[in-house]
């Protein structure tokens, strides 16, 4: 009986055999065929992303194709420029040529600059002239030439053109109508005008501006003259001035050659570390500080990076290697720095086969003192530790006038404050975890001024379009049957663009309507930045926009004089918190309005002793605050984390911004992930691998991967992502499209790139749109685990 048994058990197993056998080979075939399809969607979507392009002109922003439209003449692009470009009262060279053309507005040394440019691109010799001698007729046109109205540059000037790209790409699914009203929101309109919440905290804040209006000077005047060639007469062109300029303006100086470095606008960037010793805290640099001319950063963001390589085995990090990287390079100046304290010359890291034993021998004995000196002491006082990562960021004026902003990226201190005491570590955080946030990443978007709509625009598209090239590429690298990606065989893929804070930046410094006689614009670099890192803790990327500068200056005619507008400069900053906000998506708590709204009485803070009662890491953020001159708003909330929550408002009213701890405001998990460098290979792979390990080929595979690639890529590629882009859908649909402040021109285009890139019939895509969250129409996991 036994022995029957064992024959029909093993003659059941060979006939399974086969059947098994066949099963899983058909269940391969379904799931190449599903991820070829997911890979033809792919590049289909970069296709219709790349056809949107060419809608988008690029002589609103390039030189060449400027002076290409007006024909190489001279008389034409004088008159473009002083048409088109309007004139602000700032000091010193802030935007530089190709800034000032992208945002139609400049002092008169940067509408100068820019005619200039124009000129030497068409053949003709051309020269800036200056004045000191700017009051009586001169100055009182520069005064009305500052708050003259003028409608917004906009992103498309052909709206027909983008119209039918986006008939083209829609296909059978196109809607006219919708196609038109999104045209014409990206099209020539009028200026929106802020709403109830920004003006009503704007009125709450204004008890803070202790500064009155006071006189605007209008500095040095700047004009140009040009020929054709030597010997031919000079024209004079005054590209400030839409009219006649004064009889008898005479030149003081004519300036030829390179402008002289003071009156050029500098950002400074650099990064150090705070490391106890012997009781003691002292700070090390970690780089060779970083400074660049603003003007020269209109298409250049900043990465600054810290990078070690963490081993998955061990708990303890202490040994690990931080070694800083600037735009993906090692930074002149560089150090490595280790947890335990220690402080590395990267020079002694480039190790070669001439140089390996003494390399060997001097990082072995820096790393052995370290350990040596870290080991000594109780553990929460070590003789020596890293304490702090500190990133400093400084605008200096023509006036060497310097404001400067710190974040500290990684603080270990517990009794930072604490007076007496010696310096002890927090040992809450276990070393793997503070490892992790000491690989982060911050993105920096440095603007002078303008919306720059179209090439924002554009540089997204092509972004948006690159991204999803990529993703495709790197679904032909995956293997169907386990999910794995052949790593060796990826091709890298370069970032040229920050999308994301191209369209944050768009949003904030998008054209208001202001009244007449009266005029906002920036005197300084906007800078914001996106720091990302991962939290292993929680098992998740961790990320959050912090705007560091965001000066205004407001300007209003008095009879035919020029004189400061505090309050308009102050509305305009807290717009920039409200665009914060919802580009943040919103973290719970984080209410800067309602928590204003609600407050009888301004809580104020003028000194350090007035937050002493804070935790540390809020404390030292606003100590900063108040170390730069801000009044602080202390408001009865904080974040979902505990963090408070405060307004700081400078007494001029130039600068406002709703602040926490960490700058601005964490963002949800689903940002985070693009932000967090999601191109980076691994996250991809992590979660290509985690569609092939949890869905079927026809329970949700298709709809799992084309989530990765729009997860990836769609879903951010284009400014604010899926959600944003979904905020500008409903408003499209509720007929508010034109209302475009809170609701960037390339808020909706990420609606339509994402419409127009997945939801076009596709097998899976249906499945994805428009929730396009984890938790979306993918429904839950159908493999065994």
């Amino acid at each position: 009986m036994r022995a029957c048994f064992i024959k029909v058990l093993a003659l059941s197993f060979a006939l399974a055999a086969p059947a098994a056998m066949a099963a899983a080979h058909d269940d391969r075939e379904r799931r190449e065929e599903t991820l070829r399809d997911v890979i033809g969607q792919a590049h289909a979507a970069a296709d219709r992303m790349a056809s949107l392009r060419p809608a988008v002109e690029d002589d609103a922003f390039d030189i060449l194709p400027a002076v290409e439209r007006l024909d190489f003449d001279g008389h034409e692009i004088a008159s473009f420029v002083t048409a088109q470009v309007r004139y602000e009262p700032y000091d010193g060279i802030l935007r530089g040529a190709q800034a000032t053309l992208s945002a139609k507005a400049g002092n008169a040394i940067d509408q100068s600059l820019l005619l200039i440019t124009l000129l030497d691109m068409a053949g003709y010799d051309a020269q800036i002239l200056r004045t000191d001698e700017t009051g009586g007729e001169l100055g009182r046109l520069l005064a009305h030439e500052a708050t003259r109205e003028r409608g917004p540059a906009r992103a498309i000037a052909d709206t027909q053109r983008l119209e039918d790209a986006l008939i083209a790409v829609m296909g059978s699914r196109a809607d006219r109508a919708a196609a038109r009203s999104a045209a014409n929101a990206l099209g020539p309109g009028e200026a929106g005008a802020l709403d109830e919440a920004v003006t009503q905290t704007a009125e709450r804040l204004s008890d803070l501006i202790t500064q009155p209006g006071a006189r605007i000077s209008s500095g040095d005047y700047f004009w140009v003259r040009y020929r054709l060639g030597p010997g031919m007469s000079w024209t004079e062109a005054h590209p400030a001035l839409s009219g006649e300029a004064p009889e008898g303006l005479e030149p003081q100086e004519v300036i030829t050659g390179t402008a002289p470095d003071d009156w050029l606008h500098y950002v400074e960037i650099s990064l150090s570390a705070e490391i106890l010793e012997n009781g003691r805290l002292g700070q090390h640099s970690l780089m060779t500080p970083w400074r660049q001319p603003v003007a020269a950063l209109f298409d250049r963001p900043v990465s600054l990076s810290m990078f070690g390589d963490i081993s998955a085995l061990s708990e303890n990090q202490a040994g690990t290697l931080f070694m800083p990287t600037l735009n993906g390079d090692t930074p002149p100046g560089a150090h490595a720095v280790t947890l335990r304290g220690a402080i590395i010359d990267a020079g002694i890291l480039q190790m070669d086969s001439s140089g390996m034993a003494g390399v060997f021998s001097t990082l072995g004995d820096l790393l052995q003192d370290s350990s040596d000196l870290a080991s000594r002491g109780p553990e929460d006082q070590p003789t020596r530790a890293l304490t702090g990562i500190i990133l400093t960021v400084s605008w200096t004026q023509p006036s060497g006038e310097t404001r400067t902003e710190e974040r500290w990226l990684i603080d270990r201190l517990a009794n930072r404050h604490a007076s007496g005491e010696a310096p002890r570590l927090d040992l809450s955080k276990s070393l793997r975890w503070l490892a992790h946030r000491m690989n982060f990443r911050r993105d920096l978007l440095i603007s002078a001024g303008g919306a720059h709509s179209a090439h924002r625009l554009a540089a997204a598209l092509e972004a948006e379009t690159a991204r999803l090239r990529y993703g495709a590429h790197l679904l032909e690298l995956t293997d169907a049957a386990t999910g794995e990606l052949r790593m060796n065989e990826a091709q890298p893929f370069s970032e040229t663009h920050l999308p994301f804070l191209m369209n944050l930046q768009t949003v904030i410094d998008q054209d208001i309507r202001n009244p007449a006689g009266r005029h906002v614009y920036r005197d300084g670099p906007l800078v914001l930045s996106l720091h990302r890192a991962w939290d292993e803790q929680d098992d998740q990327n961790v990320a959050y926009i912090d705007i560091l500068m965001n000066p205004w200056a407001g300007a209003a005619l008095d009879g035919d004089s020029l004189v400061s507008w505090p309050a308009g400069a102050l509305a305009r900053g807290v717009l920039d918190t409200q665009a914060e906000l919802d580009f943040g998506l919103g973290e719970p708590g984080s209410d800067y309005f309602g928590a204003l709204e609600r407050s009888r009485d301004l809580t104020i803070a003028r000194r350090s002793s007035d937050v002493a009662h804070w935790p540390q890491d809020a404390r030292l953020a606003a100590e900063a605050d108040l170390a730069e001159g801000f009044a602080l708003v202390m408001l009865q909330a904080e974040t979902a984390q505990g963090v408070p929550l405060w307004w700081r408002v400078r007494a001029d009213g130039g600068e406002v911004l709703g602040r926490n701890a960490l700058g601005g405001q964490s963002t949800t998990e689903y940002i985070v992930a693009y932000a967090s460098g999601a191109w980076a290979l691994f996250s991809f792979s992590r979660d290509t691998k985690a569609c092939m390990d949890g869905y079927d080929a026809d329970q949700g595979l298709g709809c799992c991967l084309l989530y990765t690639v729009v997860y990836h890529s769609a879903s951010a590629g284009i400014g604010a992502g899926a959600q944003a882009g979904l905020r500008a859908g409903a408003a499209h649909t509720a007929g508010s499209i034109n209302q475009v402040t809170h609701v960037g021109a390339l808020d909706l285009v990420s609606f339509l790139s994402v419409e127009a890139g997945f939801n076009m019939g596709g097998r899976f895509a249906n499945e994805v749109l428009p929730s396009l969250t984890r938790e979306g129409r993918c429904g839950p996991p159908t493999r065994n685990q």
